[in-house]
């Protein structure tokens, strides 16, 4: 289901989005722009549960072309599409769904922080439902030697969706339902999750070849709490200090953590991961080397570029040469 999606007229970087609230429709406006604008308009689904499942989607028009950057923890997402088109991708795995015809869907598996983009087209009207799970919730439910580890281990592994009339009806429910007050409702809303995890894991393939497997996973919450923190702060100053601080531990005790989960120093991931959104953001032509440089935290396009061939093993400059795809 990947795409290389058609040149177009350059739309707007949009870096960050905030909704507001207002009489009659919920809005999806720019932030950390010069003049923030309104993107998207519509009702919208945003609900979460056991720490572990977010819900997300709604009905709404998108209002002007734009390509919205943010980034994804890691997780297993289902998109469902019951009108209108999507363009999305995390990093350079790129998806592209329409719903003319039929509702249509993808599954992706995130098993490491990533960069997700997505593309607004203007007047698009759309319909979808995103649902994310964080990976501990799945190996929790499987036995030691369930085929589906394969799939959860896979990353930006994906399976199309068929979405049929039950997880039609499911999908449609679960957005009419976007804002749970009650204890019925909110339960009501968790039950169909759960209906619809079922009917979109029994599409996924049994991968009969798989073998048990044998990898160790060290999850330390506090620690998937800081790299969350990282993961939204990317754009901003990050310190030691200030994550100690935030985070209510020794600048040890963090450093020591973070590197027996993470495998790598906090600078290091830091660094890397502002190297990796600058090399998308090349990719995509949606900025020059100077600019990328500074946003990724150099001062010095030079060191920028030594620092990116050390990375990737190529110079910048050959992958901004890359068509926009």
């Amino acid at each position: 289901m990947d795409l290389n999606y058609q040149k177009r007229r350059k739309p707007t970087t949009v870096a960050l989005t905030e909704k507001i609230e207002e009489t009659e429709k919920q809005v999806i406006v720019s932030r950390g722009t010069k003049k923030p604008a309104a993107l998207v308009e519509g009702d919208f689904l945003s609900y979460r549960y056991n720490e572990s499942i977010y819900l997300h989607g709604g009905e709404s028009r998108e209002l002007t072309a734009s390509h919205v950057i943010s980034s994804a923890m890691p997780s297993l997402s289902i998109v469902i599409l019951l009108k209108g088109e999507l363009k999305f991708g995390f990093d350079n795995a790129n998806f592209y769904l329409n719903a003319e015809e039929r509702p249509t869907g993808t599954i992706v598996n995130l098993a490491k922080p990533v960069s997700f983009h997505r593309q607004l087209i203007a007047d698009n009207e759309v319909r979808k439902l995103n649902i994310s799970i964080k990976p501990d919730w799945i190996r929790r439910r499987l036995p030691s030697d369930s085929m589906f580890y394969k799939f959860i281990e896979n990353h930006l592994g994906s399976h199309e969706i068929d979405v049929n009339e039950d997880i039609t009806m499911l999908a449609n429910s679960m957005i009419n339902n976007n804002c749970p007050q009650t204890f019925e409702a909110k339960l009501e809303l968790e039950s169909h999750t759960h209906q619809m995890l079922h009917r979109v894991f029994s599409q996924l393939p049994q991968m009969k070849e798989a073998k048990p497997t044998t990898m160790t996973h060290h999850s330390d919450e506090k620690i998937e709490n800081v790299i969350r923190y990282i993961e939204m702060h990317l754009s901003q100053e990050l310190s030691l200090e200030t994550l100690a601080d935030k985070f209510s531990m020794s600048i040890s005790s963090l450093q020591r953590r973070f590197k027996q989960t993470s495998k790598v120093t906090i600078n290091g991931y830091i660094r890397h991961r502002r190297l990796e959104i600058a090399k998308h953001k090349l990719e995509r032509g949606l900025m020059g080397i100077t600019e990328a440089a500074y946003e990724a935290g150099y001062q010095h396009p030079s060191n920028f570029t030594n620092a990116f061939k050390r990375a990737f093993g190529v110079p910048p400059h050959d992958i901004a040469k890359r068509e926009l795809c």
